[in-house]
């Protein structure tokens, strides 16, 4: 029983920040009014995207808590050994979302200079395909740093094991948020149509 406790914990944790998050307010405008002519539509907007920031930042927290206790469990990390591991996770955590996030800028760049009109500007192409390769290099090298810092903190059996279940966690911690904000606009989306 205890052991379903926390992802119990979680779930609920979960449904009840998407609940709060969308109850942002609709988009007030109509067809045809830009953010830039509407302070109301603007200021919707900037709810909205602000409802979306908060739901993210508590679901990574929600994933790292859930990611602390698997860790935990899986590694058998005794006090010491935990209290060494966590704040190097964290410190790298903030790292790594800060290149997610250029990535994620990058990605919409060169689907935006895809799909314009007259087809794609190799030149740009060429620049932001540069930037995404060297996210990309930036990502790993922070991979193995971080890596590198652990190992110091962890025996060779739960390096091993560290190094089999941190990509599989980190892929369920991006999976959910990527989620949790589709649902946010889909609930946004149901809430702007006219009843």
């Amino acid at each position: 029983m205890m052991r379903h406790l926390p992802t119990a914990t979680l779930v609920f944790a979960l449904a009840t920040s998407m609940a709060t998050a969308f109850a942002a307010p609709a988009d007030p405008s109509g067809p045809g009014q830009t953010a830039d002519s509407d302070p109301e539509r603007a200021a919707a907007k900037a709810a909205r995207k602000a409802a979306r920031e908060k739901l993210r930042k508590e679901i990574i927290d929600q994933m790292r808590a859930m990611r602390m206790w698997k860790l935990t469990e899986e590694l058998k990390l005794d006090e010491a050994a935990a209290a060494k591991v966590f704040p190097l996770l964290a410190q790298y955590d903030e790292r790594a979302r800060a290149l997610f996030k250029e990535r994620g800028e990058l990605a919409r760049s060169v689907h935006q200079e895809m799909r314009s009109p007259g087809g794609p500007n190799n030149a740009r192409l060429d620049a932001l395909i540069d930037k995404l390769l060297a996210n990309q290099r930036k990502r790993h090298e922070l991979d193995e740093e971080r890596f590198k810092a652990l190992r110091q903190a962890l025996s060779p059996l739960q390096q091993a094991q560290l190094l089999l279940l941190l990509p599989r966690l980190e892929d369920d911690f991006r999976h959910r948020i990527r989620e949790a904000i589709r649902a946010q606009r889909e609930a946004e989306k149901a809430a702007a149509k006219p009843r």
